[in-house]
């Protein structure tokens, strides 16, 4: 580098320029980095400008100059601004303008150019004089001729288009209309592949223009998507072409349009009032935003950091002094002492091992009755009532009967029924009702809804004829009315217990064993459970039960651009007459137009407990659009899905688009599959949850929110089905659905198959949801051998395990892991019994039942993730996280902080 500052002749100047050139040729890039380092940038930037300004530049050391800064210039960053600092930006742009007709050295001018676009304001630069247009015009039409400078316009051009207004000024003048004329000009001249670097080139342009909201209407309004459509569907037949494929599709789905999802809004279409009227802040969501006001910064993303990824942990904390500090408890030690109730294993007397009498079964528990039972119940009950949430508008919380219940749980008052015990199977009402499921109507019918749905219209329609109460004679209501609505009632009882009968008899001649299920228990805990819409219905698996899968299952294989061929299908819909778009399912709108009776279409149900399906979109005869329902009184987190769906035909594919996911990736993208219950499978012995579906991928799409605001980039999981049997009723859910009312009903089986004298379960209620269910509470240990001082020393003195799950509803594979937990504890197994010795368990099945019950993904009824609330608990908003907070705080003042 020395010798070159101070050489004086040509030749001395090109015999250094070679060795430097061969130097920087060899080995690896850490001689380029040192050169940098040691001023070579600089010193080629100012032969260049001192070469050049001469009166009759030498072209025989400025061509290997050129190549040998466009070398060097690729590895400094900082290239750019070296230039404008030499004034060598127009100085090289000049000389571009000088010798456009000349290969060699308007090639090199091309690269140099190109690396000094590193710098958006060197880019700025050449763009305001006219450096856009001069290289523009060197890209002509397909030719078979000078490969190279044609080839280093157009990385030049790319290159230039890095800035925002270098792409407001080609779309202004037009060029996005150029590029995609030079693009199919070349793709069809092309014939022998020979120019395939050039067809990529003119791709990165296009790209490029693209990142503008400007630049991608200006693809899509010269017809670009149509363009590259066509061409990538001939290079995907033409081989050689492979790598036009991937950049060809990442362009039409940047361009393809932004389409609203079909809802009338983004919001939940489960809303539930907190109480005081606080409006939760997820729901609020962000203003909305117009496409005017929208500003480019924006455009150039797809989403903020914040909107890709919706699981980040956002209260992580990394300062080692704060995470050694303890953190001050959130409530007076005085309050602690109300979870004293929570420890019966320290207050029971156990007064049975010396009676040796059978103890007496409880509704609450399996455990021996005590005299202190009903003190110990009293409080139970005074507690409850203390941190119960205030009162709230009844409407809100109703039976899944569909009436209205009030938070005591009684009927409504209309109802000549409301005093019976609920669940009883004399009571009109009580309970979700069960399909007639005989095999031969199952297929003359084809949907288990429509039979569940018959029994809640007749109570509609007896609903609206029965007076309501206090009404008076003048509101048209006379005693012929009154015994008309009493006849309707009598009626609807009849037909009621004649279905009772019919799956007494469906269950007795099709059912079968399926260990810790009971379907009359799980139907009477059904009857308790409330919901936001008060559901009627019981979906089939979970009244049913089902098996353990007959063996492990392997992840799913994948084919090959499995997910490149459904992309480009999505695409071609902007251009297929064969679409339909016929919403065959909307879960607010029950009017006539979404009731399915064409017979070549599915029916979808969604209307059940954990079940999520807002709308079912007809797209093609064989393929339908479904959207997720977001989390109560919120407008995010939707990927938990379960729904029905019946009338199908067998042995063809089905394909199925959830379009309104919001995971960046998913585990669909690896091997894993839905999951499917077939309700013909069931009735001949086989009640197996499947894993289904093929062609399975997860990708991003191009909807955005129904309001039009900024919000979350959607993604699509798409799976195709092919059912076995024709009009077969199936369910199919994102994992294996558990709900809540399946864990009330294992908790009462359990509890009558312990062995009381062996094993100590009491299962109490924690606190109640906003809702009004309850937060189940378990304590299972030993029973000590007697009542002897060493044995009720070692009871009292045992360590406590806390175990707690579901605090996210979607995840109901850690319900399966407490159902296998809670089963195996209360087992004869020696290791349970040696963990029931050695430790106290106090057991959460369920932290957010409110969220389980109604379908949703993350969120509890406030809108807020439960699991984010840990650190200040609202004992109002989040009562189950505060109150296992506060048992968690009860057990460590009292010297049993759980292990």
């Amino acid at each position: 580098m020395s010798a070159f500052g101070n050489a004086g002749d040509i030749e001395s100047t090109l015999n250094i320029l070679n060795v430097l050139d061969e130097l920087l040729s060899a080995g690896s890039d850490r001689r380029i980095h040192y050169m940098i380092t040691k001023g070579g940038s600089q010193a080629l930037l100012t032969a260049l400008v001192k070469t050049a300004r001469c009166f009759n530049p030498n072209y025989t050391v400025l061509l290997p100059l050129l190549h040998l800064l466009a070398k060097l210039g690729c590895r400094d960053p900082r290239i750019g601004m070296k230039a404008e600092d030499a004034d060598a930006v127009l100085l090289t742009l000049n000389l571009l303008k000088q010798n456009p007709t000349h290969a060699k050295i308007s090639a090199a001018c091309l690269m140099v150019i190109r690396v000094y676009c590193s710098s958006v304001s060197a880019a700025n630069l050449l763009g305001e004089h006219r450096g856009l247009d001069t290289v523009y015009r060197l890209i002509p039409p397909h030719t078979s001729r000078h490969y190279t400078p044609i080839k280093a316009a157009i990385d030049a051009l790319a290159a230039l288009l890095c800035t925002k207004a270098n792409v407001r000024a080609a779309v202004s003048k037009g060029y996005v209309s150029g590029l995609l004329t030079l693009y199919q000009d070349w793709h069809r001249g092309d014939v022998g592949h020979a120019a395939i670097g050039i067809r990529l080139a003119l791709l990165r342009c296009l790209h490029q223009v693209a990142h503008s909201a400007a630049g991608r209407e200006a693809v899509l309004a010269h017809g670009g998507i149509r363009l590259l459509l066509q061409t990538t569907q001939a290079c995907l037949s033409s081989p050689g072409t492979e790598a036009l494929v991937e950049p060809s599709v990442q362009l039409m789905r940047s361009c393809q349009p932004k389409t609203p999802l079909p809802l009338r809004s983004d919001h939940s279409a489960y809303s539930f009032p907190l109480p005081g009227g606080e409006y939760p802040a997820a729901a609020l969501g962000s203003t909305a935003v117009s496409s005017e006001e929208e500003s480019e910064d924006e455009d150039n993303e797809d989403g903020s950091p914040e909107s890709e990824n919706k699981d980040f942990d956002d209260d992580l904390e990394t300062d080692l002094n704060t995470l050694r500090s303890r953190p001050e408890p959130d409530r007076p030690r005085e309050q602690l002492a109300q979870y004293s109730l929570f420890c019966p294993e320290l207050t029971h007397d156990f007064q049975e091992l010396e009676s040796g009498s059978e103890p007496e079964e409880s509704s609450s528990s399996s455990s021996t009755a005590s005299s202190s039972s009903s003190s110990s119940s009293s409080d139970e009950e005074a507690f409850l009532l203390s941190c119960s949430p205030p009162p709230r508008p009844p409407p809100t919380c109703l039976r899944r009967d569909g009436r209205r219940m009030d938070r005591e749980g009684a009927g409504s008052p209309s109802s000549s029924s409301s005093g019976s015990s609920p669940g009883s199977p004399d009571t009109a009402g009580e309970g979700p009702q069960v399909a007639q499921l005989e095999p031969r109507d199952f297929q003359s019918r084809g949907s288990i809804c429509s039979s569940l749905s018959r029994g809640t219209k007749s109570k509609d329609r007896t609903k609206e004829r029965t007076p309501h109460e206090g009404g008076s004679d003048g509101d048209g209501t006379g005693p012929e009315k009154v015994e008309e609505g009493e006849r309707e009632r009598e009626e609807e009882r009849r037909e009621e217990a004649h279905q009772s009968s019919l799956v007494e008899r469906l269950l007795a001649s099709h059912g079968v064993h399926v260990p810790h299920h009971d379907p009359q228990l799980y139907r009477a805990a059904a009857a308790l459970t409330r919901s936001i819409p008060g559901f009627s219905i019981l979906a089939f698996p979970d009244f049913w039960g089902h098996l353990p899968p007959p063996g492990l299952e392997r992840m799913a294989p994948r084919g090959p651009a499995v997910q490149r061929q459904k992309v480009l299908e999505d695409i071609q819909r902007l251009f297929d007459n064969d679409v339909i778009n016929q919403v065959v399912f909307d879960l607010e709108d029950t009017g006539p137009q979404c009731i399915n009776d064409q017979p070549d279409t599915l029916r979808f149900f969604s209307k059940f407990e954990s079940g999520n399906l807002r709308k079912a979109v007809k797209v093609r005869r064989y393929e339908y659009d479904l959207i997720l329902n977001a989390d109560a009184n919120c407008s995010i987190n939707t990927q938990w899905f379960y729904f029905e769906v019946s009338n199908m035909a067998a042995d063809i594919p089905y394909r199925f688009n959830v379009i309104n996911c919001e995971k960046t990736n998913s585990q669909f993208n690896y091997g894993m599959q839905p999951v499917l219950y077939s309700v013909r499978e069931a009735l001949d012995g086989r009640p197996h949850w499947v894993r289904t579906g093929t062609e399975i991928c997860y990708f991003r799409n191009h909807f955005c929110p129904a309001q039009g605001r900024r919000g979350p980039t959607f993604y699509t999981l798409t799976f195709t089905v092919t059912f076995k049997h024709k009009e077969d009723v199936c369910y199919l859910a994102y994992h294996y659905p558990y709900t809540y009312s399946a864990l009330q009903s294992h908790l009462q089986v359990l509890g009558r198959s312990v062995d009381p004298a062996k094993v100590f379960f009491r299962q109490q209620t924690l606190c109640s949801s906003l809702a009004g269910n309850p937060c189940p509470l378990v304590t299972i240990t030993a029973c000590p051998a007697s009542r002897g001082w060493r044995d009720m020393h070692q009871l009292r003195n045992r360590p406590c395990l806390v175990l707690t799950a579901r605090v996210h509803p979607s995840e109901s594979n850690a319900s399966w892991v407490m159902r296998g937990t809670l089963g195996f504890l209360c087992s004869r197994d020696p290791v349970a019994q040696s963990l029931r010795e050695a430790f106290v368990f106090k057991i959460i099945p369920v932290l957010n039942p409110d969220g389980v019950v109604n379908g949703t993904h993350r969120c509890a009824l406030n809108g807020e993730d439960l699991n984010r609330q840990w650190s200040r608990p609202s004992p109002v908003l989040s009562p189950t996280i505060y109150h296992a907070k506060g048992l968690l705080y009860y057990l460590n003042s009292i010297g049993r902080t759980p292990l």
